[in-house]
């Protein structure tokens, strides 16, 4: 990170300074309107801002849980099954209309108003968001437009991709203005103010600030492939030791599910799940034969076949028991019919919260870098704590019976830290990530680029993850899986193509080649 430092201090005097200035312009009162002032208080912005993180989210959670094999279309051999993308169509572009338009100008207004009525918990706040933004874009499509975006120039036609050192340089810098700012206690500074804009935390900038430690932790241990030049363990561990304490600090968007118009986006309100179903990996990590033991957790999570049987879907065939009514497997909602309003749902897929960072995911980033750093015995008591915290996210008692002979389970946690391996990790956290976490998963994935062999166990990272063949992949894959995403179709491919030659976009292949994030 020292490499990083001249960049991020002369960034934080630049964003210091753009924020400071304001507008000379003054518009004749015949050009206002009322009903829409020109200047909108900060609280106004960040709920409408949190709601459409959680819920474009999920709307490309869609097809990049087809890519991290949490399920698989019914019928199977979908583009995103067979980690191929839709041409001309804006499917997996959510993410991108997220962070520049249903976020976009709106935070940077947030920041602004927030700026101006000394609000340093709305800034901290905007800070923090606008880096988790970036983090998020970078992750999903590789280069991103960051030093062009928001230009508000009507002769500017073409806006170039900034690479993933420079976005991630960016997100590191964001998230030290964000605890800057939301350290402050002058000037408008007020939890009950706050608090009327923040759905998640209710103004409590204590918990913002563990949110923040836990972005910087996340992003640094996506970074884990790289050199010492970007990578430290020791930062993560520090970091995630900073973040939240207990699940009461999740950062959970919640919905009120009266509608469509305010319902979880994976719950049944929405029904955008119904014709996906449960991989048959995640079937093996939670029924024993990965573990040993039936997890407690899977009848909670997982559904069953109209025969009451636990079975999933493969990537090329689907649900190969669909055309048989006894024994087709259920939706994600638990159903053999499409979900309606007044439906429970079932785990994430419910009208519950988007979870959007967990304890359990920072405790898993924590184990994982204690590993790289060959730290066992920090690496088992976080990957210990990681099962615990997800056991109850999902309601369960750690004192129920079913739970204490899983966790008593050396094949699930050894008693000699040194019995620990990466595979136990990362699969837990899959576990642990199912069903919401759909970036986060996708760059450990790619990081062990799917299929990778842990050296020191000789075992596969990820126990028992296949691909498709690389005849059934997606026809201009070329054999290959699936690396990035291609930027938004209608935002990109049809107004900034110039821009998307230049990172070589415009090839039919790019979505296959490997990020530098997971690069050595």
């Amino acid at each position: 990170m020292k490499k990083f430092s001249t960049y991020i201090f002369s960034l934080l005097i630049l964003l210091g300074l753009a924020m400071s200035f304001t507008s000379c312009k003054k518009y004749l009162d015949i050009n206002s309107d009322p009903s829409n002032p020109d200047n909108v208080e900060a609280a106004l912005w960040l709920s409408p801002i949190l709601s459409k993180m959680a819920v474009d989210i999920g709307f490309d959670g869609r097809y990049l849980g087809c890519y991290n094999n949490f399920f698989h279309y019914y019928a199977g051999s979908s583009n995103a099954d067979l980690y191929g993308y839709y041409p001309a169509s804006d499917n997996m572009g959510q993410i991108w209309r997220m962070v520049y338009f249903d976020m976009g100008m709106n935070l940077s207004r947030m920041i602004e108003n927030g700026m101006n009525a000394q609000q340093w918990d709305y800034v901290g706040v905007g800070y923090a968001l606008r880096a988790w933004g970036w983090l998020t874009a970078t992750d999903y499509h590789g280069p991103i437009i960051i030093r062009n975006a928001f230009i508000e120039d009507p002769n500017m036609s073409e806006y170039d991709y900034d690479d993933q050192p420079y976005a991630y340089q960016t997100v590191f810098a964001l998230c030290d203005s964000a605890l800057a700012y939301l350290n402050r206690t002058d000037g408008g500074v007020s939890q009950a103010n706050l608090a009327r804009g923040d759905l998640v935390y209710k103004g409590d900038r204590s918990k913002w600030i563990k949110f923040v430690y836990g972005l910087k932790a996340r992003a640094m241990q996506t970074l884990s492939n790289k050199a010492s030049q970007y990578y430290n363990p020791d930062s993560v561990i520090a970091w995630v030791n900073q973040s939240f304490a207990s699940n009461a600090d999740n950062m959970l968007v919640p919905f009120n599910g009266n509608s469509s118009a305010d319902a979880n986006f994976l719950g049944p309100t929405r029904n955008n799940f119904s014709t996906y179903r449960q991989s048959q990996f995640i079937v093996n990590l939670m029924n024993g034969t990965m573990f040993g033991q039936a997890d407690p957790r899977m009848p909670v999570m997982l559904v069953t076949d109209a025969a009451g049987n636990y079975r999933g879907a493969d990537a090329v065939l689907g649900d190969t028991a669909r055309s048989v009514t006894s024994r087709a497997l259920l939706n994600p909602y638990g159903l053999s019919r499409s979900p309606q309003h007044g439906d429970p749902g079932k785990y994430v897929f419910s009208e519950g919260p988007f979870p959007i960072m967990t304890y359990a995911e920072l405790q898993f980033c924590k184990a994982e870098a204690a590993y790289k750093k060959g730290d066992m015995a920090t690496a088992l008591a976080a990957y210990t704590a990681g099962i615990g915290a997800h056991i109850q996210f999902c309601g369960l008692k750690l004192t129920d019976p079913s739970v204490v002979s899983f966790l008593s389970n050396p094949q699930v946690i050894p008693a000699d830290p040194n019995q620990l391996t990466l595979s136990m990790i990362m699969c837990q956290k899959f576990i642990a990530l199912w069903g919401f976490g759909y970036v986060e998963v996708w760059n450990d994935l790619r990081k062990y680029h799917y299929t990778d062999i842990d050296p020191k166990t000789g075992q596969q990272v990820f126990m028992g993850f296949t691909l498709p063949l690389p005849s059934q992949m997606y026809v201009d894959n070329n054999g290959k899986p699936a690396y990035r995403v291609r930027p938004r179709y209608n935002s990109e491919y049809v107004w900034n193509m110039n821009a998307l030659k230049k990172i070589g976009a415009d090839q039919p292949d790019y979505h296959t080649l490997e990020c530098w994030f997971s690069q050595p």
